[in-house]
């Protein structure tokens, strides 16, 4: 209940806006097509769009077989690609563009880097697409890095400002392979030092930079690192929004241990800090174990020294993949040859780093034929969603494969993985993101054209149902609604009821009259279907109380958006 006296809203709704109805596919069986454009194309990543959609990008080579350039498609949650057919331009200058990484800008659109080979030496490039497909900064990307050398496999997040930061593999010195980062802000202007902020430029090589979010505008970046007696470690460090590193200087000691650990990926942890896992081989030299690490906002590892074990089962682990359980802790999947060949396993580890599902991890996947590369995406507290490709059905073709995993270690869907995409040929690479409805969008590489790789998608919703065809609201049907306010008018107070027709966030910004933004009243978390109720406070950013007159409302989700005029009294 609010005091007596407190600044409440008068509301009267003035017009509503909906997405017009589409004749794109929706999703369908083996998925609905992103990109079947000429030759191949390859590598793609995913972001969330924040309402139950996801924005892919890859490299492609519709242009020329032997030149690659970056294109990028958004797809609804019902499935119908939101942009130009086949993706849009991202970059599409001469030379070879690579390795493509993505970061939500936090507004329905995303902020994409690669590795750009436009000049004879490979520099790192971004741009800014917005929720509807339309290239924000310098036509084929702003420059972040142009230094001498090449540099190679771009990694990004979002800065919790509309930009990001992104950290890369260097060669500027000639020498050595070090690591770097720099943020580009949502104008599209890069910040730091000019060509990036030296995480570490110690003696030896550092490769295959991860990086997560610190939550506080900055990120955490990790490597494997050949400076030590070993043949390679895992090293971390911190950057704050301001470009300035945490840490100790050329970064702390995740792992240490004999022999090599190589191959690090990273989830924040919620407090600041994050977790690390990595492929270990200390046991004997030879055989790949799959270890982790918490490391705090400070830098200080929180659990045994040189990591607590994931998996030290016989034969190999490898390829592993985090996410964050939402709790303080991970999960993290991999391919495991304890059986002589790959199969799929996963195992959770909490705040405290101890794990908490089967000794050696869950099996996933163990039935005859190769099951591979598993991505993993968060999904319900304490749990995740995992695909991969899987030969089952035949040596030479695989299929797309995943399943969700409960807090408690319990597979959720059909046993040995749901079926997501049995098209022919090969289903490679996936990529997955949340749906805001405890399911998930799963992008691939896939082959059944015959001659080339195409892009597809797929959703999974929670309870495993593979391309549900729920029917598309418009304007005319059941969908995104602005109820009037009650009571109207009202000094004690009003609500302005809003109609959802599935999961998805909703965000309302406050103006003034003079068009300045007085307070953003984001849903972090997506809302379910149906009737909510949104109240402002009357308040602005700082908490102070606005003053007494006429202010808009606009409300955005994704089936629809509407603005209300709101006139605060006493």
């Amino acid at each position: 209940m609010h005091a007596r006296g407190q600044l409440w809203i008068l509301v009267v709704a003035v017009g509503l806006s909906f997405p017009p109805p589409s004749a794109a596919a929706q999703w369908v069986p083996d998925g609905v097509a992103l990109c079947t454009a000429a030759n191949d194309q390859l590598s793609p990543r995913s972001c969330s769009d924040g309402m139950g959609g996801s924005i892919v990008v890859w490299a492609d080579a519709r242009s020329s077989p032997y030149a690659f350039d970056i294109y990028a498609q958004r797809v609804n949650f019902f499935g119908q690609p939101q942009w130009a057919a086949g993706g849009v331009a991202v970059c599409t200058a001469s030379g070879n563009q690579l390795a493509p990484a993505i970061a939500s800008d936090g507004a329905g659109g995303a902020i994409i880097a690669w590795e750009d080979h436009r000049t004879p030496n490979p520099n790192i490039y971004a741009q800014h697409v917005s929720v509807a497909g339309a290239v924000q900064w310098t036509a084929d990307g702003v420059q972040i890095c142009a230094a001498l050398g090449n540099q190679f496999a771009p990694r990004i997040v979002p800065d919790d400002a509309g930009g990001a930061i992104i950290a890369w593999e260097d060669f500027r010195t000639h020498t050595n392979y070090d690591i770097y980062a720099r943020r580009v802000n949502a104008a599209g202007v890069p910040q730091w030092a000019a060509n990036g902020v030296a995480l570490c430029t110690t003696s030896d090589d550092q490769f295959a930079p991860r990086i997560a979010r610190d939550g506080a505008g900055g990120a955490i970046v990790t490597w494997y690192d050949s400076r030590g007696l070993n043949p390679f470690e895992i090293y971390a460090q911190r950057v704050d929004s301001g470009g300035v590193v945490q840490w100790t200087g050329d970064g702390i000691a995740v792992c240490a241990a004999v022999n090599t650990q190589e191959e690090p990926e990273i989830a924040a942890d919620g407090s600041g800090g994050a977790i690390v896992t990595w492929l270990d081989y200390r046991a004997n030299g030879f055989n790949s174990d799959i270890y982790a690490q918490r490391v705090n906002a400070a830098g200080a590892p929180q659990w045994v020294a040189d990591g607590v074990p994931l998996c030290a089962a016989d034969g190999d682990q490898t390829v592993p993949s985090i996410a964050a359980d939402g709790l303080g802790g991970a999960v993290v999947a991999w391919d495991d040859s304890r059986a002589s060949r790959p199969q799929v396993y996963a195992q959770r580890v909490n705040s405290a780093g101890v794990t908490r599902w089967a000794s050696n991890g869950l099996a996933l996947s163990v039935l005859p034929g190769d099951q591979l590369n598993p991505a993993i995406a968060s999904a319900s507290k304490g749990g995740a969603i995992v695909a991969w490709s899987d030969a089952r059905k035949s040596t030479f073709n695989a299929d797309l494969y995943a399943q969700r995993v409960d807090s408690a270690g319990v597979a959720q869907w059909a046993a040995n993985g749901l079926a997501i995409c049995s098209a022919g040929s090969d289903q490679a690479s996936p990529t997955l993101v949340p749906d805001t409805g405890g399911g998930a969008v799963i992008a691939w590489e896939d082959g059944r054209s015959g001659s080339a790789s195409d892009i597809y998608a797929q959703r999974v919703t929670a309870s495993g149902v593979v391309g549900p065809t729920t029917a598309v609201p418009d304007a005319t049907s059941v969908g995104f609604a602005l109820a009037a306010p009650r009571p109207n008018p009202s000094r004690a107070g009003a609500t302005l009821a809003i109609t959802l027709p599935f999961p998805q966030r909703v965000t309302a910004d406050v103006f003034g009259v003079d068009g300045r933004r007085v307070r953003s009243l984001a849903q972090r978390e997506p809302l379910a279907a149906g009737v909510h109720a949104l109240a402002w406070d009357g308040r602005d950013e700082t908490g102070a109380r606005a003053g007494t007159g006429l202010y808009l409302v606009r409300v955005r989700a994704e089936s629809g958006s509407g603005t209300v005029k709101v006139t605060l009294v006493r």
